[in-house]
C-alpha cells in the first residue's frame, strides 16, 4: 500500500499528472521534482523522490487513500513489518546489539498526517508494538513523528502514555 505510492512518484516525477493515482493524491501546485532535486541535501535518488511526493501530497487525501486501503493490504503490511523485524533482530543478536527501530523502518507518513491517530493506524501501531516487544527491540519510536508538536501526541494521549507502558513491561496486545 505505501510502497505503491513510493514507487508511482518514483516512477513519474518528470509528468505526475499523466498518472491517474497521483491526480488524486497530490497538490495542484506541487514543487516541480526538478527544483526539489536541486536543493535536496542529500544525494540519493530514492529519497529525493521519496520526499518530494511527501512533499507535494495532499495530506488529506493521502489520509483518505491509506484509510480506504488499509483493510485491502493489512495483511501484506503485517507480514512485511514482521519479516524486518525478525531480521533486524536476528542481525543485532548475531551482533550483540541492542536493536532500535525509527519510524523510518516502519512507516513514514507526511508531517501532519492524521493517519497513525485513525483506528486502522492505532491497529497497525499496536501491532508494532508487539513486534518489537516479540523480537526484545531495546528502543522504538511509536509513530512516525513522535515529538510532542505533532498531534498524535494531543489527539492520543492517552494511547502513547499506555503503549509506552506496554512496551517497557513486555506486555503484547493482540495477535
Amino acid at each position: 500500500m505505501y510502497g505503491d505510492f513510493y514507487k508511482t512518484v518514483r516512477e513519474n516525477t518528470d509528468n505526475p499528472w499523466q498518472n491517474e493515482f497521483l491526480k488524486k493524491l497530490l497538490e495542484p501546485n506541487l514543487t516541480p521534482y526538478s527544483a526539489f532535486e536541486q536543493n535536496f541535501p542529500f544525494d540519493d535518488t530514492r529519497w529525493i523522490t521519496n520526499f518530494w511526493g511527501l512533499y507535494n501530497v495532499n495530506i488529506d487525501r493521502f489520509d483518505r487513500w491509506l484509510t480506504e486501503n488499509y483493510q485491502r493490504d493489512r495483511a501484506s503490511l503485517m507480514q512485511n513489518a514482521a519479516n524486518y523485524y525478525a531480521k533486524h533482530a536476528q542481525e543485532a543478536k548475531r551482533r550483540g546489539l541492542p536493536m532500535v527501530v525509527t519510524e523510518g523502518g516502519f512507516f513514514y507518513s507526511p508531517l501532519y498526517s492524521c493517519f497513525e491517530e485513525s483506528e486502522a493506524g492505532l491497529e497497525y501501531f499496536d501491532y508494532l508494538t508487539d513486534l518489537a516487544i516479540k523480537n526484545d527491540v531495546w528502543g522504538f519510536a511509536f509513530s512516525t513523528y513522535n515529538g510532542p508538536e505533532m498531534p498524535v501526541w494531543w489527539a492520543r494521549q492517552k494511547w502513547l502514555t499506555e503503549t509506552h507502558d506496554r512496551f517497557l513491561k513486555g506486555v503484547v496486545k493482540g495477535n
